[in-house]
């Protein structure tokens, strides 16, 4: 059988924990899938987690995406595109405090949300480039692309938390080791797919 969906998955680990048809696993395995996501949601920044995404920043809070996960670069999109500086809020209450509104220099993220200061005098266009969660496996979403690209990974991953729940050392080692390897093989593809085709060239970056 395949591993392209989140019930052959269920299976696949049925099959090898040798408990196919145990309806007590079913709740417990959907624990091990969600407790395997959280893990790849801290370990891993591939490719297919980059997004870019644009919005008008007309106040000075800016509500993050719901699938954020982690920033790599604001910009403002003006002519020149200038690169924003990141800080702490506590740096902005300290070096902003009741600022004039200006173009923004600097943020800050602030629980669900971006904040910029000193706060915006017109609107902008901003342009967010971040890391996304994959989105997590359900009946009503039963795949993602880590599951087509890399089932392995998910299999040995929910295997390990398997094991861990159960007790069972020696499959535990076993499962993080090959889970390890998989994970290493999957970020070496990434990497090497990331650049195939083109010659890398290293440009100075200017901000402004």
């Amino acid at each position: 059988m395949g591993l392209a969906s989140h019930i052959e998955l269920k299976e696949a680990v049925a099959r090898r924990l040798g408990r196919s048809g145990d309806a007590d696993l079913e709740a417990e395995l959907d624990d091990y899938i969600d407790l395997a996501e959280a893990r790849f949601q801290r370990e891993l920044r591939l490719r297919a987690q980059e997004q870019r995404a644009t919005a008008v920043l007309s106040s000075a809070y800016l509500d993050l995406p719901t699938d954020f996960l982690e920033l790599r670069n604001i910009q403002l999109d003006t002519d020149p595109v200038r690169s924003l500086e990141c800080v702490s809020p506590e740096i902005i209450d300290r070096s902003y405090p009741q600022t004039a509104p200006a173009r923004p220099q600097v943020y800050a993220i602030l629980g669900s949300a971006l904040q910029f200061a000193p706060p915006p005098d017109r609107s902008y266009t901003v342009e967010i480039d971040y890391w996304k969660r994959f989105e997590a496996l359900s009946d009503a979403a039963p795949s993602n692309r880590l599951l087509v690209n890399a089932p392995d990974v998910y299999l040995f991953a929910v295997l390990a938390e398997a094991a861990q729940a159960t007790g069972d050392s020696a499959r535990w080692q076993e499962y993080e080791a090959r889970l390890a390897a998989a994970l290493d093989k999957l970020k070496v593809f990434d990497r090497r797919a990331s650049y195939s085709g083109a010659t890398l060239r290293v440009r100075p970056r200017v901000v402004v």
